[in-house]
C-alpha cells in the first residue's frame, strides 16, 4: 500500500483522535505538473483527524515520501516567493554569529545562494534531490533524518518550507537537540493561521501535513531547548523565527492549543465548501471557465469537490509548467496571461489565497472576465 494510516497525534503523541469528514474523500499523491496526459494517478484517501489532547490538526493517512516527493516541483514563481528567499536571508545575515550553515530541504539552491553572495562561510545541504549549484557548498544527498549526527558542524542550522512537511516533527526536534554544534536555528515557516483565516489551500496537504498556531510552534521549540529571539511576518505566506539555544531547563508541560483553533479549522472548510457550491451554481452562459494556479490550491479545491470537467484549463506564469498537465486532474496548463488578456467571455476561477493578490487587479482590468474568489 502506497499510503498508512496515522494511529497517534504527531505534535503530542496523543492517541484520541477525532476524524473530522464522515467520509474519506480522495487525493492525489503529488503536487507537481506532467508532461501528457496519463490514465492513473497515485491517489490515497483524504481525512483530517484532530488530537482531542493538544487539540492539533493532522491529516488522516500520509503518501509514502518516495512517490509523493517523485517529481517534486523547486521552482517559485511570483513576487511573494521571489522577495521571499531574499528577505529570508537578510534575516539570517542580520545575526553576525552564524559562521556556519545546515541547510535542510535547499530545493533549488537560491536561499543558499543569496546567503553565500553575502557571507563566505562553510555551507551544507542536506537534500535527496536538490537540484542547484554545488559551488563553494557540500551537498549531502540524503534525507535529514537518515543524516549522520557527525556530518554536521554548522552553528547554524536553516529549515525553509521544510519543517511542516516532516511526518514526525517531535523525532525532528529531538535530534536537532541532539546536535551539539547547533546554536541557532532559522526557521521559514507558512502563515498557516494566516492561510485558515483567509483561504489559502496549503494547509493539511498530503504535504503539510499537520496544523498548529505560531505560539504553539514557538512554545514546542522552547521545549526542545530552543528560545525564541526575533519573528518577521512575510507578506501572509511566510513567518521567519530566529530561535537560539538556551542553556535554561524550560519546565516540560503539556501543550494545548487555544480552543478556538477548532472553530477557525471549521471555518476553513466550510468557506471553501460555500464558494464550491456557489460555483456550481452560476450560469456562464456557455462560456468556458479556467482555475489559477497550476499548484496544490487547485488540487485541493478539486478534491473538496470543485468538478473539474467545468473547467477548461489551470493556468499559470510559470514556464516550467505551461504546456504540461496538473498531476492528478488531466487539466492542460496554459498562459495565465494569455487567457485573461483575450476578449473573449468567460469566468476566472481564483484558488490562490495570499497569492491572489499579485493578479487580481490584471484579472480586473478585462472587462471579458468574470471572476470568482475560491
Amino acid at each position: 500500500m502506497n499510503f498508512k494510516e496515522r494511529k497517534e497525534c504527531v505534535i503530542c503523541r496523543g492517541k484520541s483522535l477525532r476524524t473530522y469528514f464522515e467520509e474519506d474523500k480522495s487525493i492525489p499523491m503529488g503536487n507537481n505538473v506532467v508532461d501528457t496526459k496519463q490514465e492513473t494517478f497515485y491517489t490515497m484517501p483524504y481525512n483530517i483527524q484532530q488530537c482531542t489532547v493538544c487539540l492539533s490538526y493532522q491529516i488522516k493517512y500520509i503518501a509514502d515520501i518516495s512517490i509523493l516527493y517523485e517529481n517534486s516541483f523547486a521552482g517559485a514563481y511570483g513576487s511573494i516567493r521571489s522577495t521571499h528567499n531574499t528577505l529570508f536571508a537578510s534575516f539570517i545575515t542580520e545575526n553576525s554569529k552564524v559562521d556556519a550553515v545546515c541547510e535542510i530541504g535547499a530545493g533549488n539552491g537560491e536561499l543558499s545562494d543569496i546567503i553565500l553572495e553575502t557571507k563566505q562561510i562553510p555551507y551544507t545541504i542536506i537534500d535527496p534531490s536538490y537540484c542547484g549549484k554545488k559551488e563553494n557548498k557540500e551537498v549531502i544527498c540524503t534525507y535529514f533524518e537518515n543524516c549522520r549526527s557527525c556530518d554536521i558542524s554548522a552553528n547554524t542550522l536553516v529549515m525553509s518550507h521544510v519543517f511542516e512537511h516532516f511526518y514526525s516533527p517531535l523525532d525532528i526536534l529531538q535530534k536537532i537537540n541532539s546536535l551539539e554544534s547547533i546554536q541557532y536555528i532559522y526557521l521559514s515557516f507558512p502563515d498557516l493561521e494566516s492561510f485558515i483565516a483567509e483561504g489559502t489551500y496549503l494547509v493539511l496537504t498530503p504535504e503539510h501535513t499537520f496544523y498548529i498556531d505560531n505560539s504553539f510552534l514557538i512554545r514546542l521549540f522552547e521545549q526542545h531547548g530552543f528560545r525564541l529571539q526575533r519573528t518577521y511576518s512575510h507578506m501572509n505566506h511566510s513567518v521567519f523565527f530566529e530561535f537560539y539555544r538556551s542553556t535554561q531547563v524550560i519546565p516540560t508541560q503539556s501543550l494545548v492549543h487555544d480552543t478556538s483553533v477548532t472553530e477557525r479549522i471549521d471555518n476553513f472548510f466550510k468557506r471553501l465548501e460555500q464558494s464550491i457550491e456557489a460555483v456550481k451554481i452560476q450560469d456562464h452562459e456557455g462560456s468556458p471557465s479556467y482555475i489559477w494556479p497550476c499548484s496544490m490550491h487547485t488540487i485541493f479545491c478539486l478534491s473538496m469537490g470543485l468538478p473539474g470537467n467545468s473547467i477548461a484549463n489551470v493556468l499559470d506564469n510559470s514556464p516550467l509548467k505551461i504546456g504540461k498537465y496538473l498531476f492528478g486532474f488531466n487539466l492542460e496548463c496554459r498562459s495565465f496571461n494569455e487567457v485573461i488578456e483575450s476578449n473573449a467571455k468567460k469566468t476566472i476561477l481564483l484558488a490562490g489565497g495570499c497569492y491572489n493578490r499579485e493578479v487580481l487587479q490584471k484579472v480586473k482590468e478585462n472587462k471579458a472576465n468574470t471572476f470568482y474568489l475560491l
